[in-house]
């Protein structure tokens, strides 16, 4: 019997008036091969007893796959532990057939806005600046970073010039409506433009982590020259560029890969 659909159906109420300890065994109202249940004091021992003593002991046990059909997949399973959570409309931002998996990732924390940054720390008993690494001008949150901060606005409107894309806004509240609208679709250039908004992010923030932690941070032109080869070589690996127009093959320097 199971124990969470007991519960769940009768309360625990069914326990003490059972007689049976919590985690007890059906065995324990079986006796010499027949059902052996005590006298029932309630009407929620009545239904049970009276369903369970259709139940003949001679049959043999078979486990069945509570899904469909009755037989066990990946997919039931996973059905079964997860959480089912309303579907959010920026995933085909997120999640897309030629996404960079690491981009991917990132991406679902920023929208998730589950990323450190000092202003969260602070939540947590950071003490030191919170002033935005990059520019200087405002506080360190997710708002600010992408993409309302000086560095971040020019690396992310330049970027999206050069996809052609004109008035990308420079307010992450208001990109995932912008770009379900404008970057939504399995065309080369939707995904183009999908492709660097995950790595403009993606680089902008590894950015801000090489100057928290002394590292070497690139130049503006140089991060971007990055952002064009992670956008560029994943293009050619999936030879998703041939569709592109010549302005933007010349443009992310295509035409070599012909």
């Amino acid at each position: 019997m199971n124990e969470k659909y007991l519960l769940e159906t009768f309360g625990h109420r069914i326990v003490h008036d059972s007689g049976f300890p919590l985690r007890s065994k059906l065995k324990v109202a079986i006796k010499n091969g027949e059902w052996n249940w005590p006298p029932a004091r309630s009407d929620a021992l009545v239904v049970i007893q009276s369903q369970l003593f259709e139940v003949e002991l001679g049959d043999t046990d078979l486990a069945i796959w509570n899904a469909k059909h009755g037989q066990y997949t990946c997919a039931d399973a996973w059905d079964k532990l997860r959480e089912v959570h309303p579907a959010v409309g920026w995933w085909e931002l997120v999640w897309f057939p030629s996404s960079i998996p690491k981009h991917s990732f990132f991406m679902w924390l920023v929208f998730q806005n589950a990323l450190v940054t000092k202003e969260r720390m602070c939540g947590w008993g950071y003490t030191g600046c919170t002033l935005c690494l990059l520019c200087r001008g405002a506080q360190e949150n997710r708002e600010h970073f992408f993409v309302r901060c000086r560095f971040s606005s020019r690396i992310w409107t330049n970027i999206m010039f050069e996809c052609s894309i004109p008035n990308a806004p420079l307010d992450w509240d208001a990109i995932e409506a912008w770009g379900l609208k404008v970057l939504r679709g399995r065309g080369v250039r939707a995904t183009l433009g999908r492709l660097c908004l995950g790595s403009t992010v993606y680089n902008i923030w590894k950015q801000r982590n090489a100057l928290l932690h002394n590292s070497s941070p690139k130049t503006e032109e140089s991060l971007m020259d990055c952002i064009r080869w992670e956008v560029r070589s994943r293009l050619v690996a999936n030879g998703q560029f041939k569709d592109l127009n010549h302005t933007l093959v010349f443009r992310w320097k295509l035409h070599s890969s012909f």
